[in-house]
């Protein structure tokens, strides 16, 4: 009896962890020795057997031009979305491309 009651207190303080959503985030900046900066920002999140991950990185000049580079990146049990948009300098030019590989 003893056994079958530290193992249900067990399961009953890891279910609850297995329900949370967890997720992190990273960044990275880097000044260049000109006056220009690039930064990287890297978020994951999980839940409903559905991973997300979003990473986005913006590059500017020590004039003020930036450009950015966004990658969204979906997985699920039928496969992975991924779209890459990629902005210009001053929001000039803005390209969006898309990847489906399902299994």
């Amino acid at each position: 009896m003893k056994t079958v009651t530290k193992s249900l207190c067990a399961l009953s303080l890891i279910v609850p962890l297995m329900a949370a959503t967890p997720g992190f985030a990273r960044g990275l900046t880097v000044t260049t020795n000109n006056g220009g900066e690039v930064s990287k920002e890297h978020t994951c999140i999980q839940g409903n057997q559905i991973v997300s991950c979003e990473s986005v990185t913006t590059g500017t000049t020590a004039t003020g031009e930036s450009v950015s580079r966004g990658v969204v990146r979906t997985t699920d049990g039928n496969g992975t979305d991924v779209t890459a948009t990629v902005t210009g300098p001053a929001g000039g030019t803005t390209r969006e491309r898309g990847l489906n590989v399902s299994r």
